[in-house]
């Protein structure tokens, strides 16, 4: 225990040096004013640091000093402008996170709207000028494939951005109770992912699941249980069945189906979703894709890491009913013996001994 106390200590001043230093690196920029870039990567070091450590307040406070500088350096180049709409979407969702933690303050959503909406005009400006790029480099025969090839990662990206912040803003919309706006935000970054990437990604499953919990609340059962099935559907071939991701989509679906009288579905799916959120006792430590997922195993959603044999891969599930567990978890009693047994036991044993001497 002192030996772990003596590592977390020198692990603790490491990140206290390192916050020190990046401190220093912002006054020194503030007294010499070198080139933006330097800063910006300073203070999102900063930011990162500070939102790792729990402190989200003085991380708010670096997004909010890097968004302040002048336009002319906020608006510098493309690249410059492409940062700066990340950095307000990192600051929307840590804003957001704040709110999700129980810090029940409405300047919070407001605020991580307002960096949405400049986001978005921002990524529309730049889609337009990605595609005008990417148009231009296929128009000239002269232009090596790389450059082409670069164009279209870059529109790509872009584009994907986009998406991202169309499927933020309608969720945010709907903390806020905005559901007309929120519902035009969802459909719309649903529709850009279905156009532009592909329609079973995980960013997809995200935005379905906020269209059925806003139609869910507005009681269009309908729709929401549309959109919750897509949601399960998306959720198994992103993840798995085994995946607390997969789990809470049927939590979701099990709602829609109980308020409109499916008992019997909803309890099963209930069932379900308990028993695979008792596999992970820290459900949020994986919350995301296991890093060592293959493509193949995204899409057949099993594998070692889902558990012994997954559930449909070919093996054994390590699922039990309670009825198996009740019966896998008794101590093996033996059974009670009738009269006489005992003394028949050791006469055949003596037998035994003797035959096996002779």
């Amino acid at each position: 225990l002192h030996c772990d106390l003596r590592r977390y200590y020198i692990v603790t001043n490491k990140h206290l040096d390192a916050a020190n230093g990046l401190l220093q690196g912002i006054q020194r920029f503030e007294a010499t004013k070198p080139e933006p870039a330097v800063f910006f990567t300073i203070a999102q070091q900063l930011a990162d640091f500070f939102a790792d450590m729990g402190r989200p307040k003085e991380s708010a406070e670096m997004y909010r000093k890097m968004l302040s500088q002048p336009d002319d350096i906020l608006k510098s180049s493309f690249a410059m402008r492409l940062r700066i709409a990340g950095l307000r979407v990192s600051m929307a969702k840590l804003l957001r996170a704040r709110w999700d933690a129980g810090e029940r303050n409405f300047t919070l959503l407001n605020e991580a709207r307002e960096c949405l909406d400049n986001a978005l005009a921002t990524y529309t400006d730049l889609c337009l000028m990605a595609e005008e790029a990417f148009d231009s480099a296929n128009a000239d025969r002269d232009l090596p494939e790389s450059e082409k090839k670069l164009s279209q990662r870059i529109l790509d990206e872009t584009r994907m951005e986009y998406s991202d912040v169309l499927g933020l803003l309608g969720r945010l919309c709907l903390a806020q109770g905005d559901y007309e706006a929120g519902e035009d935000y969802l459909k719309n970054g649903l529709s850009a992912y279905e156009k532009y990437t592909h329609a079973n990604s995980p960013a997809v499953g995200v935005i379905t699941q906020g269209l059925a919990e806003l139609y869910y609340q507005r009681r269009e059962y309908d729709k929401a249980e549309a959109m919750a099935r897509r949601t399960v559907m998306v959720r198994h071939l992103c993840y798995g069945w085994n995946h607390p991701q997969f789990a809470y989509a049927l939590v979701t679906l099990a709602s829609i189906l109980g308020a409109t009288g499916n008992e019997y579905e909803a309890d099963v799916m209930m069932r379900r979703q308990a028993k695979i959120l008792a596999m992970y006792p820290d459900a949020d430590a994986v919350s995301t894709e296991h890093p060592d997922r293959t493509v193949t195993e995204d899409t057949d959603g099993a594998n070692a890491w889902q558990g012994p044999g997954g559930t449909h891969g070919g093996t054994k599930s390590n699922l039990k009913t309670s009825s198996s567990n009740e019966m896998a978890n008794r101590v093996a009693v033996p059974w009670p013996k009738r009269d006489g047994e005992e003394e028949e036991e050791e006469e055949k044993g003596a037998e035994e001994k003797g035959q096996g001497k002779s």
